[in-house]
């Protein structure tokens, strides 16, 4: 039996690519997560960077995993291009 329990960002990590959370709110988001007794947290950024997003998302997508994986959490990736979404 797989005891997965995960809980998506996607509101917070692609709808504000074009302005993404500071790494310290990055970080209490994960914390709270962890501490609702979640195992794995989607990682939900493009794979493209549209126009006017800084940083580009290559740097958002590492950020959160870098965040996950400090909290002691697993990660799930759900990526898509913005073409995909209808950006």
């Amino acid at each position: 039996m797989w005891n997965i329990k995960a809980a998506d960002l996607m509101k917070v990590q692609q709808d504000n690519v074009r302005n993404p959370l500071s790494l310290a709110d990055k970080q209490k988001a994960v914390n709270r997560l962890k501490e609702l007794g979640v195992t794995h947290v989607p990682v939900s950024v493009p794979y493209d960077t549209p126009s006017g997003a800084s940083p580009d998302t290559v740097t958002q997508i590492s950020e959160w995993v870098s965040v996950i994986k400090n909290a002691g959490l697993k990660t799930w990736h759900r990526h898509s291009w913005l073409s995909d979404e209808g950006w």
